[in-house]
Parts: C-alpha cells; sequence; structure tokens
C-alpha cells in the first residue's frame, strides 16, 4: 500500500511539473512573439521567431565582442569569429 501511495505522489508531481514547464514555455513564447513582433516594426519587414533568435544571437555576440576589454587577445578573437558568424547567419536568412 506504500509504494503505490508513492508512486500516485510522484505522478502528481510530475503532472505539476509539466503544468509549470507548460506555463514557462507559454510565456516565453509570447515574449519572443513580442520581441519578434518589435523586431518587425523596426526593419519594416516580417520577423519570424528563428529570425528573432539570431537577431539576439548577433546582438548578444556584439556586447561580447565590444565591452570585455580587459579579456586576452584569443578570447577577443573568439568573441569577433562569433559575431561575424552570427552577422552570416542573419543575412543568409534574409535580413
Amino acid at each position: 500500500m506504500k509504494n503505490e501511495l508513492t508512486l500516485q505522489r510522484s505522478a502528481a508531481y510530475v503532472s505539476v511539473g509539466m503544468m509549470f514547464v507548460k506555463r514557462l514555455s507559454s510565456c516565453c513564447h509570447s515574449l519572443i512573439g513580442r520581441l519578434a513582433a518589435y523586431y518587425s516594426s523596426v526593419l519594416g519587414q516580417q520577423v519570424t521567431l528563428r529570425q528573432t533568435f539570431l537577431l539576439l544571437n548577433a546582438q548578444a555576440a556584439f556586447l561580447f565582442t565590444v565591452f570585455p576589454v580587459d579579456c586576452s587577445f584569443v578570447l577577443r578573437l573568439l568573441c569577433v569569429v562569433w559575431l561575424v558568424s552570427a552577422l552570416l547567419k542573419c543575412r543568409n536568412s534574409g535580413l
């Protein structure tokens, strides 16, 4: 009997966890959708969710390339490679 109660309790935890993941996913999807709408209004063309992620990647690469002033040369070179790669991906996606 005790094992059955444990299984039922763990199934309830899994159910609550799945509901949390679904809510979190829905919230993130709506935020990314709003960001895509913002990018669409700024760029004057329709921006998909994939293109939104590519733009976010390019922005992050730019920040990591420009702001770390006291990093080693190798790290800065890796950030520049990341930035160039992100910009090429944006260009190939039609942005």
